[in-house]
């Protein structure tokens, strides 16, 4: 049993499908391909029964079930079984949903989404540490050409340098190539972090910065897919020898 739902009031309830409701402020999109295959494999001892807040204002909230609820909503069934919470803050249901769903596959993105309704401290630090350059993670999935999607990369960096290696990460490709999602991908952020972490104190910042400039995020991307073809190397490490490359390139004294 979650900690969180231990002293909650519980119960088992038949409950209308129409009265029940879910906060996007904290789960995932939903994704209609998945509710189509409960559809169409439709089992009810296997569906399971899903997971409800009960709202002080009488409210039904889903916090584990929503695919299997909206597979309901299709087969036009009327009622669904659940098990039933009261007393929950959605503070609290965000904490359940992020919990059951690290049992099962979730996307990156979502868990931070979670983790950042919840009130998680960390996931806090992460957002404001991303806001603090201009930038954005794109937790609706908008998948806008600002925004950065590739969260568990922040995360790694976060968890590995902290904010301050974090800030340094995002500052140097934003100064580099600016804004957009492409400069974000995940083994562009994790080939800069491994260069710090590989060169820390070997290398010029105001340096590093003018020739990936000069290079663009094109060419270093171009030069990484010719790094993995010669060394059979991941992408990040495949990022980061380009960016030793370009950074050794017209430099006279002090080479990597």
């Amino acid at each position: 049993m979650l900690d969180i739902l231990k002293n909650k009031i519980k119960y088992i309830a038949r409950i209308p499908v129409s009265l029940l409701n879910v906060d996007y402020t904290y789960q995932k999109p939903l994704s209609m391909a998945h509710a189509r295959k409960i559809a169409k494999n439709f089992n009810p001892q296997g569906v399971g029964q899903i997971h409800v807040s009960k709202r002080d204002d009488g409210s039904y909230y889903i916090f584990d079930g929503q695919h299997r609820w909206t597979a309901y909503e299709m087969l036009e069934l009327e009622v669904i079984e659940c098990i039933v919470y009261e007393g929950m803050t959605i503070k609290e249901e965000a904490e359940a949903y992020n919990l059951y769903n690290t049992i099962k596959t979730q996307n990156a993105l979502d868990r931070e989404k979670a983790l950042l309704v919840a009130g998680d401290k960390d996931a806090a630090l992460r957002k404001a540490t991303v806001e603090e350059l201009g930038l954005e993670i794109d937790y609706d999935r908008t998948n806008h050409n600002d925004k950065i999607q590739a969260v568990g990369a922040v995360v790694e960096i976060y968890n590995k340098f902290g904010v301050d290696g974090l800030h340094n990460v995002l500052s140097i490709i934003k100064q580099s190539f600016g804004t957009h999602k492409k400069n974000y991908q995940a083994m562009v952020m994790q080939g800069v972090f491994d260069f710090i972490k590989d060169n820390l104190g070997k290398f010029d910042v105001s340096w590093l910065i003018k020739r990936l400039q000069k290079f663009g995020i094109d060419e270093l991307l171009l030069e990484h897919n010719t790094f993995r073809r010669a060394h059979n190397c991941s992408k990040r490490e495949a990022i980061k020898l380009a960016m030793i490359k370009f950074y050794n390139h017209g430099k006279r004294s002090n080479k990597l």
